[in-house]
């Protein structure tokens, strides 16, 4: 559970019946940046799909994330990870490095913990496949 930009608190199983795709980025980190462009592209390429896309900014000030999301219109659910929430949260989901992209099946369940960045050719298509699986 991690609280978006409007101080609601979100969770990973509220979005259970989708694929999720999930963005581990901060504000910092320059390739995480570089993706927003292409993450935004392929969230309009998908919206037609049950795939929900997941950003969670961590090791980031507050007002650096929203400023960030605002300047770069980026797209998907916005979550944000604080200080006291990071060490469980980068142990749950096997995060060592930034940025990391993580696809859950429409049960929760951690498919890929080191899955391919939004600007990979083949995501686009690997993520219609595994959103189609019953």
């Amino acid at each position: 559970e991690f609280k978006n930009k409007n101080d609601q608190l979100v969770s990973l199983s509220d979005l259970e019946g989708n694929l999720v795709y999930i963005d581990v980025w901060a504000s910092w980190c320059k390739p995480c940046i570089k993706e927003i462009e292409h993450s935004n592209k392929l969230q309009q390429k998908l919206n037609k799909y049950d795939i929900k896309f997941v950003n969670i900014c961590i090791q980031t000030d507050s007002i650096k994330w929203l400023n960030l999301i605002k300047e770069k219109s980026f797209n998907g659910i916005q979550l944000f990870c604080k200080l006291e929430e990071l060490t469980d949260f980068k142990k749950n989901y096997l995060i060592e490095g930034l940025p990391r992209y993580i696809i859950l099946d429409k049960t929760g369940r951690i498919i890929d913990f080191n899955a391919k960045k939004p600007s990979d050719l083949t995501l686009e298509e690997d993520l219609i496949r595994l959103s189609t699986i019953k």
